[in-house]
């Protein structure tokens, strides 16, 4: 069982269980996360309270690139 993140702020309807586990995972641990959308098959990365979703293989790369330059740079 995965923790969900479960926030005030969160709008339930917007994000499904797939996506509350990620935010769950990176906001207790210092993983990067990939999640990929069943319904549209669209990719988000979450690292700490960060979210972005709808990202292209480029952008996908570079977000993760610089998530772990900055991991790096605080250890």
């Amino acid at each position: 069982v995965l923790p969900l993140l479960n926030s005030p702020e969160l709008d339930e309807r917007r994000y499904g269980m797939r996506h509350r586990a990620g935010m769950g995972l990176a906001a207790e641990s210092d993983a990067i996360v990939l999640i990929v959308s069943e319904e549209s098959s669209q990719v988000s990365v979450c690292c700490g309270k960060d979210l972005i979703r709808g990202l292209s293989r480029k952008e996908l790369r570079n977000k993760i690139e610089f998530y772990l330059n900055e991991s790096q740079i605080t250890t």
